[in-house]
């Protein structure tokens, strides 16, 4: 038959097979025990654990990437300030300057020429470094990432938590509904991530 337009390939293959296969002779209840099993205490429990490590992982990596840019910026403005101020205090300009100040700054440098030398390469590095955490930041969505996954967890959990309680009675056809809708959960998380990604693809210079 031919592909119609909800249908994707795999679709229509699967339907392809099953007509050439025909259906097996098997008893499908026998396996319900151990399919409710699979998906009580196998599947949905993985993928909570999953989502707990994802955003927990990216939460953290989150936290260093913003403590990093935030300290760069912060360090690099503070070196900067002092740089500025031993200008204005260097002795060519005592002609600016208060007497007394002029006087304690005559006779010698107020710091050692290679550590104002390291802090002027500081002040220049160190916004870049701050600017390239944020671009990780922006390029690799944790925070976002972290969000998903704790929300996606919190709904596997109420899900399994609906499971614990009508899986033990339930039929084959209840459990192909709980378990779609589990899918689904995960489907729309894979669904954002892939959303957010393919916007970020990254272009060399």
């Amino acid at each position: 038959g031919q592909v119609g337009p909800a249908e994707t390939w795999v679709d229509w293959l699967y339907r392809g097979i099953v007509r050439e296969v025909g259906v097996l002779p098997v008893d499908l209840a026998a396996e319900l025990p151990s399919a409710k099993a699979l998906v009580l205490h196998s599947e949905i429990p993985y993928q909570i654990a999953y989502h707990q490590r994802t955003a927990s992982k990216y939460a953290r990596t989150e936290g260093r990437l913003r403590w990093l840019r935030d300290g760069s910026f912060a360090v690099g403005a503070a070196l900067a300030i002092v740089l500025l101020a031993l200008l204005f205090l260097d002795p060519e300009n005592a002609e600016y300057m208060p007497e007394w100040l002029a006087a304690a700054t005559a006779n010698s440098a107020l710091i050692p020429h290679w550590l104002e030398a390291a802090a002027e390469v500081l002040a220049l590095t160190l916004p870049a470094i701050g600017a390239a955490a944020q671009g990780f930041r922006y390029q690799g969505e944790f925070e976002d990432t972290a969000r998903r996954s704790h929300l996606v967890k919190q709904e596997l959990e109420a899900a399994q938590q609906l499971a614990q309680r009508e899986l033990a009675g339930a039929s084959l056809d209840q459990l192909g509904a709980i378990t779609a809708d589990v899918v689904a959960i995960m489907a729309s998380e894979q669904g954002a991530w892939f959303e957010a990604y393919e916007m970020k693809v990254p272009e060399a210079p």
